[in-house]
């Protein structure tokens, strides 16, 4: 599809497959620019949804027909994201097989449990096909024991996990299960139960055994726990900690 053809207007779209009758269903401010973010990361391969990818690459360019669904330009600004929304969730009810693989919704969320029920029904008849769960499945081993895809997976997670949003929010999501004395008291049996196990104490003891032989480790063991006693509170439930401890073994 000639790309000047698509207005640069708000609304619905369509992305079909004219083989298989596969339809993708999305949503932008500047439907052109959207369209040509599509064509380009797809003749790229690049495209983050991998099974409109994949279809791209099995049928070509010329199988896919772009199309303008819903026109949104009388829509006034105020009104517009919320309209996109809908306009999107009534889109993807009408089409019984979609490449989408995420929630409709210019929020990233879906307003409406029957289409949410939708798009389950139709992840799962994809996932039912044999043929095509094996294929993902044999795609999904060979990216794996890729070297090249296992660093690029590991330095992502790692730039990922060392985000300060990430880490606080890790944080405050352990802080809320160790207030849960239910989980304290399973974790806690769970670790005794590990530790009695002859076979799980000397793997935990050569590995930490191995571990202080590096001396990064111990500088940021011993950073930590000077950084740790400076605390106050830290400093108190440490105490606090040692002190029960110490009861314990008298009573023994």
């Amino acid at each position: 599809m000639n790309r000047r053809s698509v207005h640069s207007i708000p609304g619905i779209y369509t992305v079909t497959n004219g083989v298989s009758g596969t339809v993708y269903v999305g949503q932008a401010r500047n439907i052109r620019k959207r369209w040509e973010v599509h064509r380009s990361t797809l003749e790229g391969g690049k495209h983050r949804n991998g099974y409109l990818q994949r279809a791209w690459n099995k049928y070509g360019p010329a199988a896919f027909r772009f199309e303008v669904v819903v026109d949104l330009s009388a829509a006034p600004e105020s009104e517009l994201g919320e309209r996109l929304n809908a306009e999107e969730i009534a889109a993807l009810k009408r089409y019984p097989d979609t490449y989408n693989l995420m929630e409709a919704g210019y929020s990233g969320t879906i307003a409406s449990d029957a289409t949410r029920e939708l798009l389950s029904q139709q992840r799962l008849a994809i996932w039912a096909d044999p043929e095509l769960r094996e294929r993902i499945l044999v795609g999904m081993r060979r990216r794996a024991a890729d070297p090249e895809h296992q660093k690029r997976r590991g330095t992502a997670i790692a730039v990922a996990k060392n985000t300060p949003e990430n880490k606080a929010a890790v944080s405050a999501h352990m802080r809320g299960l160790w207030e849960d004395p239910e989980h304290r008291a399973t974790q806690k049996a769970r670790r005794a139960a590990n530790w009695q196990d002859d076979v799980y104490r000397a793997q935990q003891t050569e590995s930490r055994k191995e571990a202080w032989k590096d001396p990064s480790v111990q500088a940021r063991h011993s950073a930590g726990q000077k950084a740790a006693w400076q605390d106050p509170q830290k400093r108190a439930n440490r105490i606090a900690g040692l002190r029960a401890a110490w009861v314990r073994r008298k009573a023994r």
